[in-house]
């Protein structure tokens, strides 16, 4: 997971972690951690950026990114896609 924070016009600073299914293939292990993770994180009104490549690309299970999302919260989770980038699908063939 990588941090970033930014603040928007009006709010509060934010702090947000991206990709936090993990850019590789995680053992079993790893997952639960990582799951454990985004729910602190999300408890403490933390923004979870969720890839859309990293289940396209086989680095984790849909069931397991949405199972994630379900758990921490879709108004903690924001879904980018990296789409168009040199290694991953172009955006007209990426979203079905």
């Amino acid at each position: 997971m990588v941090p970033h924070s930014g603040v928007l016009p009006g709010w509060l600073p934010e702090l947000r972690f991206s990709h936090v299914e993990g850019p590789r293939p995680v053992s079993h292990s790893d997952k639960s951690r990582i799951r454990d993770d985004q729910l602190t994180l999300a408890r403490q009104g933390t923004f979870l950026e969720r890839c859309f490549t990293t289940p396209v690309t086989g680095k984790c299970e849909w069931a397991r990114m949405v199972d994630n999302i379900g758990a921490a919260g879709p108004e903690r989770t924001i879904v980018t896609t990296d789409l168009g980038q040199p290694h991953n699908p172009q955006r007209r063939t990426g979203l079905p």
